[in-house]
């Protein structure tokens, strides 16, 4: 048996969201070393009976700054501004489907 299965999620829910998320970092000498953090968001919805992946959605987003704090700040605003908007809702719906 896996740790989902010794957790005994499906006994209090149908579904488990998880998040992954990666950001890399370029730096542009030509703009006297300006920072972009390009972060990547992947959430996936898994059955919590049969651990199945339900639903799947990818947000991406792009931040610039002059030190790679800043250029990941800036790239997660994006990206949070992209949840509030409608993707957040779009994965929600696709997972809502699955679900008996």
């Amino acid at each position: 048996h896996g740790v989902l299965d010794r957790l005994e999620l499906a006994n209090a829910l149908n579904a488990l969201v998880l998040g992954r998320q990666t950001v890399d970092f370029k730096t542009n000498d030509a703009l006297d070393g300006l920072v972009t953090a390009n972060l990547k968001l992947e959430l996936s919805a898994l059955s919590a009976a049969t651990h199945q992946q339900l639903a799947k959605h990818t947000l991406s987003a792009s931040g610039p700054g002059f030190k790679t704090a800043d250029a990941r700040k800036a790239a997660e605003e994006r990206l949070i501004r992209q949840l509030g908007a409608d993707a957040l809702d779009t994965f929600a719906k696709a997972l809502k489907e699955k679900l008996p």
